[in-house]
């Protein structure tokens, strides 16, 4: 859900126009068309940016749009040798132990490198 926090609506007298102006900007974002497929470097950038050690993709299940994205990523980060961490998420989820048993395991083993 990124997508609705990281580009802000300008100001406009019209509520309606303002939403269209901040969707029209938004960029980077696997429901959103991009032809060049520019996420992964967006992605990677922002690593290297902020110095982090891995990358956890928290991917929708049967979300279309991000499961096409994600051999793109996953491609990426591993030419630009950054660990990753796929989780799947259903909306309807009621117990994350599986997910956090594996966030926990990411963690130990970038804790190493």
């Amino acid at each position: 859900e990124s997508r609705q926090y990281r580009t802000d609506a300008p100001y406009d007298e019209d509520p309606i126009k303002s939403l269209a102006l901040k969707f029209r900007d938004m960029d980077n974002c696997s429901v959103l068309f991009d032809v060049e497929k520019k996420r992964a470097k967006f992605i990677t950038e922002l690593v290297k940016k902020h110095k982090a050690h891995g990358v956890i993709v928290a991917l929708t299940k049967f979300c279309d749009p991000e499961e096409f994205d994600y051999p793109i990523l996953k491609k990426e980060f591993d030419e630009q040798e950054i660990p990753s961490l796929l989780i799947e998420i259903d909306r309807q989820m009621v117990n994350y132990e599986q997910a956090r048993t594996n966030i926990q395991t990411f963690k130990e083993i970038i804790e190493i490198y």
